[in-house]
């Protein structure tokens, strides 16, 4: 794929990564950018992302059991505290490109890093998950999986490009799941689910490159 187009805000030019892409956020503007594959439409502005230290880089490149990759998107989430009233506990989550243009997130998780698969939609029927609580047992895509969390999050902001349709300031409901070795995420919000399974990352199976 090789689709460039200039931001309608500021003209600044941008190279869709995938054309799985939805949302481009402009690093010049700050302006949340909608892309449909025949141009970027401005979608209003989005918070600038914090001056913290994160983890990765866009653009950064590296390997994973060794299949290389390069970071292409950057979430930055607020979970619902339930004792703060508020969304205030912080995560980040990274899109990222494999070189046979799959895709794929990185979850920092209190320091250890999780890998989960490029988002789906379920094959099956959806189970109920209004009244789901922590320690239940559900049904997902044939296989019975142990609830070990129940909440939601929002995205506060992002750069780079993002798969997916949800946007920020988006409220999803969020469903963690287990199943042997593996872990199963269910987001939810307007009757849009998505579905996505993923692994822990040891450090011996992990490479990254130190710059850009």
């Amino acid at each position: 794929m090789n689709q460039s187009h200039n931001c309608p805000v500021c003209h600044t030019l941008h190279h869709i990564e995938n054309s799985s892409i939805y949302w481009v956020a402009c690093h010049s503007c700050n302006h949340l950018l909608q892309y449909n594959h025949r141009n970027l439409q401005d979608a209003g502005p989005i918070p600038p992302m914090p001056d913290n230290q994160f983890r990765f880089k866009i653009g950064q490149t590296g390997n994973i059991r060794g299949r290389w990759f390069q970071v292409i998107g950057h979430i930055y989430y607020l979970d619902y505290d339930k004792d703060d009233g508020d969304f205030t506990h912080h995560w980040d989550e990274w899109v990222i490109q494999f070189n046979d243009k799959s895709m794929g997130y990185l979850v920092d998780e209190r320091g250890e890093l999780i890998l989960f698969a490029q988002r789906g939609n379920f094959t099956r029927e959806i189970p109920d998950l209004t009244a789901t609580q922590e320690g239940d047992s559900l049904h997902i895509e044939g296989y019975q999986v142990l609830v070990e969390e129940v909440g939601q999050t929002t995205i506060t902001t992002f750069a780079g490009q993002l798969p997916h349709h949800s946007r920020p300031s988006q409220i999803l409901n969020f469903i963690d799941c287990s199943v042997r070795n593996y872990m199963v995420g269910i987001e939810w919000y307007d009757n849009q689910y998505m579905l996505h399974y993923g692994i822990e990352i040891d450090r011996n199976e992990f490479m990254v490159d130190s710059g850009v």
